[in-house]
């Protein structure tokens, strides 16, 4: 993965966050890495104990394991949490799992409010090898578009495309990050583009380059 060498960044725009009620009897829990089987506390600045409260409170691990290590008992609790929410079942915790987390488990202040919503950082692979699945990750801010819901449409450059609704989660206690995924079927160089477009306000259109290989 490299920082973004290349992108277009068209517009600020500002969202209106409208009350969000989350049944938050589980917390809200902030994770600011991935987690997998084998990780600890001491490496994860606690995130894994945050990790098997959470699952504890929503019935997915049984009370009194939670001791700070990733093992056997907390990847089958996070299994059953993914399958649950139609995610992938490997028991790693990345970003899609982080997010539908936060969306489970957090909600926002009962007032409305505008504030811009400005691109950050983008993260993008250089090079892929074909079939093999790329990351896009792009950071937001401020925080609060984690409770915002944002059409995208992307054009992956190879003929193919994706619509849908972004899935948002904090990334820091000021920014918000969104993930994208593709897999390009054919050797040679792509560009993507990425369009991003809030409930109100103006879209913003994001274009970078890979490479795939054998």
């Amino acid at each position: 993965m490299k920082y973004l060498y290349a992108f277009l960044f068209l517009g600020v725009f500002a969202i209106t966050v409208q009350p969000v009620f989350a049944d938050t009897a589980a917390g809200c829990p902030v994770f600011t890495r991935d987690l997998s089987i084998g990780v600890t506390d001491t490496a994860t600045n606690k995130d894994v104990t945050a990790l098997q409260k959470y699952l504890t409170d929503t019935g997915y691990l049984v009370p009194g394991t939670a001791n700070g290590i990733f093992g056997p008992k907390t990847h089958a609790a996070v299994q059953a949490f993914q399958r649950k929410n139609g995610l992938s079942s490997q028991g790693y915790v990345g970003p899609l799992s982080r997010a539908k987390i936060q969306v489970l488990g957090c909600g926002v202040a009962n007032s409305s409010y505008e504030e811009p919503l400005t691109l950050v950082g983008f993260d993008v692979p250089e090079k892929l090898n074909r079939g093999q699945s790329g990351a896009w990750i792009l950071q937001f801010s401020p925080r609060a578009a984690s409770s915002t819901p944002l059409d995208f449409n992307a054009d992956w450059g190879d003929g193919s495309t994706t619509t849908g609704l972004v899935v948002t989660s904090a990334a820091s206690a000021t920014t918000t990050f969104a993930y994208f995924t593709h897999a390009y079927k054919k050797n040679g160089s792509y560009i993507s583009t990425l369009t991003i477009t809030p409930k109100n306000g103006k879209s913003i259109n994001l274009q970078s380059g890979v490479r795939v290989l054998h």
